[in-house]
């Protein structure tokens, strides 16, 4: 096998282990109850795939950069996803339309994975390496999270 065949391979696991990641915060979102332990369980799963998110933007073979990039951000974007809608839950049916309204709190609903900051000038983007999610929506329905 090749280095880019095992590149390759190695991506595949990363997909599903975020995958996995992303169907586990799902369900325990979906059992959540106004418990703070169930609720403690869901951001933990999405700080996880955020967390795998920034080891697949760093630490890939040269030459899949663009692959890395669109995969942290999507695993990103479905993380995201998941504290939305804790961050839904929490405040009385409120969607956000920021990220600091995601990412400042005490615990944060969700934790910005490492090298991940969001845009000084544009609150409403995070930049990664080599990528950017927008959150967009008015708080009038739920936030749709994309990968320009």
């Amino acid at each position: 096998m090749t280095a880019s065949g095992r590149s390759l391979v190695g991506l595949l696991l990363i997909v599903v282990i975020l995958g996995a990641l992303t169907a586990s915060a799902i369900v325990g979102l979906r059992s959540m109850t106004a418990s703070n332990a169930s609720s403690r369980s869901v951001l933990a799963n999405a700080s996880a795939a955020g967390n795998v998110a920034n080891r697949v933007s760093e630490g890939a073979s040269p030459g899949v950069g663009a692959i890395r990039a669109g995969v942290a951000c999507n695993a990103t974007a479905d993380a995201a996803r998941s504290a939305s809608s804790v961050y839904f839950a929490k405040s009385g049916g409120k969607p956000p339309v920021r990220w600091s309204d995601l990412t400042i709190g005490t615990p944060p609903i969700y934790k910005l994975p490492t090298n991940v900051t969001i845009n000084a000038t544009n609150p409403k983007e995070l930049d990664g390496r080599g990528w950017k999610l927008i959150i967009s929506g008015t708080g009038a329905t739920a936030p749709t999270f994309t990968c320009p």
